[in-house]
């Protein structure tokens, strides 16, 4: 038996309409770029834009359970471990797709950084919220992706 795929609606996203908020990550403010209402849950995308320090050592090694997850450098530059591919330092306009489940530790980034993150949930899992949620959290209990730590 075949899953329905969610009906999506056309969506735009416009930069004056959706302001930045605090994110997951007390280093990162966050766009909601509108994917998750239009496509009923099964897609989602953001931007995440500095907004301070990053935690020495990083924001720590963790996974996601989503089927997809790709990243665009829009500006400034990055460092993230990647599970079996080391330290890797990405810049603007550099991509990179991160496969299922595959662990990673966001180790820091330029003052000025800008990073386009779109997702896809998994079917094979449950997703409610990440697994280390603070009470400022607001995907604590939401969102399309559950992020575990290793």
């Amino acid at each position: 038996m075949q899953t329905q795929k969610p009906k999506q609606k056309f969506v735009v996203s416009r930069r004056k309409e959706s302001p930045f908020k605090p994110g997951f990550r007390s280093y990162f403010v966050d766009r909601d770029l509108g994917l998750r209402q239009a496509t009923g849950g099964a897609f989602m995308a953001e931007v995440h834009k500095a907004s301070g320090p990053v935690p020495k050592g990083g924001g720590g090694m963790h996974l996601h359970h989503i089927d997809f997850q790709f990243n665009y450098m829009i500006k400034g530059w990055c460092r993230v471990e990647i599970e079996g591919q080391g330290v890797q330092r990405f810049e603007e306009g550099d991509t990179w797709l991160q496969p299922p489940a595959i662990k990673h530790n966001f180790l820091g980034s330029s003052t000025t950084s800008w990073n386009a993150r779109p997702t896809a949930r998994s079917s094979r899992s449950v997703h409610r919220g990440i697994s280390r949620p603070s009470k400022s959290d607001p995907l604590a209990n939401a969102g399309p992706c559950r992020e575990t730590a290793s």
